[in-house]
């Protein structure tokens, strides 16, 4: 689903699914999304908030962390796509969430999967 980021759709739908106390993950929503919401929007986000651009530069810290590099490793279903934001919004924006949630989804097998040795 995409929603337009309109005036209208802000106030009465994205502003109250992002006050849900329900975990969220964004790609480099920490460094982009969350400071415009909170302090240009001045809303509040509840529930856990996750960044797949971090969470994937854990997992593999020499690589590229664009999304749709890191999508184009973990997304076996999904093309490049961020060509079309101008000519395919909607698409764009789709395409955008699918890879977020995938890869993140992925991602976190892969570091839940990983042995970290104990030091003491």
């Amino acid at each position: 689903m995409s929603i337009p980021y309109t005036p209208e759709y802000r106030q009465k739908v994205i502003q109250p699914i992002m006050g849900l106390n329900r975990p969220k993950v964004g790609h480099n929503s920490k460094g982009f999304d969350e400071p415009i919401v909170i302090f240009q929007e001045g809303w509040e986000l509840n529930g856990a908030l996750y960044d797949n651009m971090d969470a994937f530069h854990v997992l593999q810290p020499n690589l590229e962390r664009n999304l749709e590099f890191v999508a184009s490793l973990l997304c076996d279903h999904l093309r490049p796509w961020k060509h079309l934001s101008q000519a395919e919004p909607e698409f764009y924006s789709c395409v955008d969430a699918d890879a977020t949630v995938t890869s993140f989804m992925r991602i976190m097998v892969a570091l839940r999967s990983i042995e970290i040795p104990e030091y003491l």
